[in-house]
């Protein structure tokens, strides 16, 4: 019995680690923001004064101070003359500018930015098949037709490519995909030597049957022309 007991306890100590002492300001700033949530204010409105919100918290005034930095630093909130305290209008280039650091500090290889790429480019497409309009169709033609001019010039290929593809996320319409999916290719577009007109001619057939799939509103062959694409031996070298 004393064996299986000590065994136990082992195994619960291995599960348990030291808890991280959380500071009244990051309180402050975890109820604000359940505040704003649950009573669902939107960009613009007016939040309690610095005085409403210690008598409401029960803090001090440096603790709620605090605690207002902090969602001021995260552009959740911010204080504007003569109205006070609001919620901010959302700003995503944080999100781009927080991924791009983590992206660059980290090093990570060109094959993995490549990968989280097309996982996102594939992920939107049933929205865009489901969304798109004859407007954004005969956009992205008149790109596949400038791009068939253009394809030996890989400037004029990776800008046609990727207007190409901002249509297809506007068709979307999910703003924080394309925060995420901006900062990845700029990545790419920014570190990484030109491609060569064999691989860009390869890049712009793929597009061309994209295109025709999506004309046809055709998911599964939209999907399979992504899949065959993502196979390519493209933009694929090893770190940095």
């Amino acid at each position: 019995m004393r064996v299986a007991m000590q065994s136990i306890e082992e195994t619960q100590s291995k599960k348990l680690g030291k808890l991280r002492k959380i500071k009244l300001s990051e309180m402050v700033a975890i109820e604000l923001k359940d505040y704003i949530i649950k009573n669902q204010f939107k960009p613009g409105n007016i939040l309690p004064t610095e005085m409403e919100l210690v008598e409401m918290l029960g803090v001090s005034r440096p603790s709620v101070r605090e605690g207002i930095k902090i969602l001021q630093n995260l552009s959740i909130v911010e204080s504007r003359n003569k109205k006070g305290l609001i919620v901010k209008e959302a700003d995503l280039t944080l999100l781009q500018d927080y991924l791009q650091f983590h992206i660059d500090s980290q090093r990570l290889s060109r094959k993995t930015l490549y990968e989280a790429i097309m996982t996102i480019h594939l992920g939107i497409v049933p929205l865009v098949i489901d969304k798109i309009t004859d407007e954004h169709i005969m956009k992205l033609e008149k790109i596949i037709e400038e791009w068939k001019q253009t394809y030996t010039s890989s400037k004029q290929s990776r800008l046609l490519d990727t207007s190409f593809h901002e249509i297809l996320f506007e068709v979307a319409g999910n703003e924080i995909i394309m925060q995420y999916t901006h900062v990845l290719k700029e990545y790419l577009l920014g570190k990484y030597s030109l491609l060569t007109p064999e691989i860009a001619k390869i890049n712009l057939d793929m597009h061309v049957s994209l295109l025709a799939s999506i004309r046809d509103r055709d998911l599964d062959k939209a999907l399979s022309v992504m899949l065959k694409h993502n196979r390519q031996p493209m933009l694929l070298s090893e770190e940095l």
